[in-house]
């Protein structure tokens, strides 16, 4: 009968450096999944600050510049705060009735009870898009 060999123990084991690769890759991928799965609430939440506005057309007066930078939403829990330029700030409570794959529909009821629906997209987690209509689109960044 052949003589079995034994085989020192750290070679079975992978060296430091390919354990410590395999760590990173693995945090790496874990933080991608909870990042893509989190609620819109939460991707949501803070604070936008109007950065500038896009036409369909083309076509962006400097009015219409200066109010998209004038302009901001305060995400909190279940609250929206909308503050434009030379208003005071709306407050309501909303909630989501869509979302997939950054593409968000949001329901708005204000205080009056009236309810507005508009559509957000969350570019990456510091850029998000307000739907105003179907030729405006406000640019925020998160502050």
């Amino acid at each position: 009968m052949a003589e079995r060999r034994r085989v020192p123990e750290r070679m079975l084991l992978p060296s430091r450096s390919v354990r410590t690769i395999g760590r990173w890759f693995l945090g790496i991928t874990l933080g991608w999944l909870g990042a893509c799965s989190a609620a819109p609430e939460d991707a949501l939440s803070g604070r936008w600050a109007g950065q500038s506005i896009e036409s369909l057309d083309g076509s962006v007066s400097a009015a219409r510049a200066g109010w998209a930078k004038g302009t901001s939403l305060a995400f909190s829990g279940s609250q929206l705060t909308v503050t434009l330029p030379g208003q005071a700030p709306r407050k309501g409570s909303y909630q989501v009735l869509a979302s997939d794959d950054g593409k968000i529909e949001i329901e708005v009821e204000g205080h009056s009870g009236h309810v507005d629906r508009t559509r957000l997209t969350l570019e990456t987690d510091r850029l998000l898009r307000w739907h105003l209509n179907g030729v405006h689109t406000l640019v925020l960044h998160r502050i």
